[in-house]
């Protein structure tokens, strides 16, 4: 009858020392698991002799304090595999040497691979993505702490202790839509991913997904709205910026966050082709160029501000200060819509699709990857079809 083989093999032996002023061993362990062995471990037990210790009994002879020392160390890897498994962890040779040295722990705090996660994607994302990911990890981490939680480790982390995060966020946050609850939930689903690829746990113990839920999504304006923009007057010097920084967003397609970053001492270039002014710029979420010629509406923004984007409030403020005014001067239009920087994209997008530029040509325009994010920005529409249909 074949023996059966152990899961979790031990082996002890001796490497003569280099030293060449004395001769003496060094005694080394192996540790071997479902058959797998990790590089050998040097114990510090000094033997100055090869017959002091018994290789087939596993055992040091005439030293009753070295022999103390070679059991507690083959004690001490029992123990780090009877933790890893009652903890249902990854179980290796390699990574209870590790722990056996002390460079690793048996099961690693969220918070901790969180931060590794973090700076092995570093290089992949663009910078305001790394920042998005940076800030949702920073309001996980306080939730944690405000649940008394900042220590829980990665194999704890379950859908019951993440119940009451979007509470958490609602109340902790200035706002938090479900989409934006949702994106919490995926990043700590990315970690406990990443923590089963570096085999800290066996498998994520979260497994929970929201819906993203059914949020709105801006609408471009007409062609009569946008009309009324452009004729816009108002003595308002911070309505007139924002309405100028709308205009050239309608124009070019770019989002708020690349208007906000423009250079145009170096973005913008004349065409030796036929004398146009063109815009060149890569996107900050994606690092796609973003090519696009300039209307005369947009230089005539250039024009007004001697060549400079004008915006209101800090980089950090910008946004919510032009959506504020936004909102006042439709209502001054009477532009049937609560108007949002986002809207300008759209409007530029819809523009573009209503001039029956071509899909592929539109993507440059937007720096786009692929045609697949046209169905966001499309407003389909009656005149939009006839156009299509040459009717």
């Amino acid at each position: 009858m074949l023996k059966k083989k152990k899961m979790l093999s031990i082996r002890f032996w001796l490497l003569k020392s280099e030293s060449t002023t004395a001769t003496h061993f060094i005694l080394q362990v192996s540790i071997s698991y479902k058959g797998v062995r990790a590089s050998a471990k040097s114990t510090g037990i000094v033997i100055e002799k090869k017959e002091d210790f018994d290789e087939i009994n596993q055992k040091i002879l005439n030293d009753s304090a070295k022999e103390e020392q070679r059991q507690a160390i083959a004690d001490r890897i029992k123990f780090l595999h009877d933790v890893l498994a009652e903890k249902g962890a990854v179980i290796t040779a390699n990574r209870i040497k590790q722990l056996l040295a002390g460079k690793q722990v048996a099961i690693p705090r969220f918070i901790e691979v969180a931060e590794e996660f973090i700076a092995h994607k570093k290089t992949e994302w663009a910078a305001t993505t790394l920042k998005s990911k940076r800030t949702r990890l920073k309001n996980l981490i306080r939730y944690f702490i405000a649940q008394g939680l900042q220590q829980i480790t990665c194999d704890d982390v379950r859908k019951s202790v993440l119940l009451d995060l979007k509470n958490w966020l609602q109340k902790n946050l200035t706002s938090c839509k479900q989409g934006h609850y949702a994106k919490h939930i995926e990043l700590a689903n990315n970690i406990l991913d990443f923590a089963v690829d570096k085999e800290y746990i066996k498998e994520n113990p979260l497994r929970m997904t929201v819906e993203r839920g059914t949020e709105e999504k801006p609408m471009p304006l007409k062609k009569s709205h946008y009309q009324k923009l452009l004729n816009f007057t108002t003595k308002d010097k911070e309505l007139r910026i924002v309405a100028d920084s709308f205009i050239f967003m309608a124009c070019t397609g770019l989002a708020f966050i690349d208007y906000l970053k423009f250079d145009t001492t170096k973005q913008i270039y004349t065409s030796e082709v036929d004398g146009k002014v063109w815009l060149c710029k890569d996107r900050s979420k994606s690092t796609i160029e973003t090519l696009v010629p300039l209307r005369k509406e947009a230089l005539d923004v250039l024009l007004k501000y001697d060549n400079r984007l004008p915006y209101l409030g800090t980089f950090k403020s910008a946004n919510q200060l032009h959506n504020r005014h936004l909102k006042t001067i439709a209502k001054l239009l009477d532009i049937p819509q609560e108007l949002s920087t986002k809207h300008a994209r759209q409007t530029a997008c819809s523009r573009w699709i209503g001039d029956g530029v071509s899909d592929l040509v539109i993507c440059k325009l937007m720096g786009w990857t692929s045609t697949k994010q046209l169905r966001y920005y499309v407003d389909w529409s009656e005149e939009l079809i006839r156009q299509g249909l040459r009717m």
